[in-house]
């Protein structure tokens, strides 16, 4: 039995923080038992064990083997981070495995980048956007400020002008 081409990305902790960081997709192909029992959800976190590694044509594929091993969300420490950090990156529309053809063995990884790329520039110019809008709001801010410092000095001085009135 055959169940092939659940695309899936595959980072070090370097290509989560780092969103410059090139991402390799790989295909992987499930045999027999494997593939009748697969079971993940999108999201969850897959850890390979003793799966062979194959590229061909610049595509990444892994194939199992007899002595390949899969868990889901293992119990390590970094689980928890990398569940985190796809929840923060699938907003950004990185990869969604629901719409991935099964049976796939081809992939173009430079489509996939492109629009990774593509996305971080829209991010960017939603940064800049708000960071100008912000510093507009912290120069608002102080001219405000200095506006009261001004006003209470006055009323300071006022306050001095009427107590002197009153003593004489």
């Amino acid at each position: 039995m055959f169940f092939g081409g659940a695309l899936i990305p595959i980072m070090d902790d370097l290509g989560i923080y780092n969103a410059t960081c090139p991402i390799l997709v790989v295909t992987v192909t499930l045999w027999d038992t494997e593939a009748t029992n697969f079971n993940a959800n999108e999201g969850d976190i897959m850890s390979i064990m003793e799966g062979k590694i194959i590229d061909y044509k610049n595509v990444k594929k892994i194939s199992m083997t007899g002595s390949s091993k899969i868990e889901i969300n293992p119990n390590w420490n970094e689980t928890l981070d990398l569940q985190n950090w796809y929840k923060e990156f699938e907003k950004k529309e990185f990869l969604n495995l629901s719409q991935m053809s099964i049976g796939s063995q081809e992939h173009n990884t430079s489509e996939t980048s492109q629009r990774i790329l593509q996305q971080n520039k829209i991010d960017d110019n939603l940064i800049s956007k708000r960071l100008l809008k912000l510093n507009d709001e912290e120069h608002k801010i102080k001219r405000e400020r200095t506006n009261l410092n001004f006003k209470k000095q006055r009323l300071s001085m006022e306050r001095e002008s009427i107590k002197s009135h009153l003593e004489n």
